[in-house]
């Protein structure tokens, strides 16, 4: 098979048809991507500008598949109460007691916390828990409200109730916050 002189204008015209169109999309690309004249001139640039605007618009077509999924995760369940004068310490021992009792081995529960500011006469209490539904199973058994009852002698007012999410924490391992 013998090629032309006519078949080599052709295919070296193709070639350059094929260069041209890439450059102008090089040059596109630069249009978008460098604010002055000077930095279309660095050496390299236009080729890494290209191909970074190009894995971009891959990232893109990538990222309109992906279906946004809710974050579920551990939750704090928090209760904060105006405690009766002079009644901290027996909530705090009756919370020793009795919360131990009340959440020991419920599935989802995590820890629990009882916090103090005796200037203002304020408690917290923070559980942890893998969900709200764990809790809100809990929540609606009979020895919960029994127990809250109980503890519930010691408030000087119902308490404000609040869930948020656990976003993190830290607990040196094998310790126990003492009082």
């Amino acid at each position: 098979c013998m090629i032309t002189s006519e078949m080599t204008a052709i295919m070296a015209g193709a070639m350059a048809t094929r260069c041209r169109v890439i450059a102008a999309a090089r040059t596109n690309c630069m249009r978008n991507i460098c604010s002055s004249a000077a930095e279309n001139e660095i050496p390299g640039l236009r080729r890494s500008a290209f191909r970074r605007n190009m894995a971009k618009s891959k990232e893109k077509d990538k990222s309109k598949d992906v279906t946004a999924v809710p974050v579920t995760g551990p939750h704090c369940r928090l209760s904060t109460v105006t405690v009766k004068p002079n009644s901290m310490d027996d909530l705090a021992a009756d919370y020793e007691k009795q919360i131990p009792a009340l959440y020991e081995g419920v599935a989802g529960f995590k820890g629990a916390f009882l916090l103090f500011d005796r200037s203002s006469n304020r408690a917290q209490s923070i559980t942890l828990w893998d969900s709200r539904s764990e809790f809100a199973a809990k929540s609606a058994q009979p020895d919960y409200n029994t127990t809250m009852q109980q503890l519930a002698q010691h408030f000087a007012a119902p308490p404000d109730l609040a869930v948020w999410e656990h976003a993190g924490s830290f607990l040196p391992k094998a310790s126990k916050p003492s009082l």
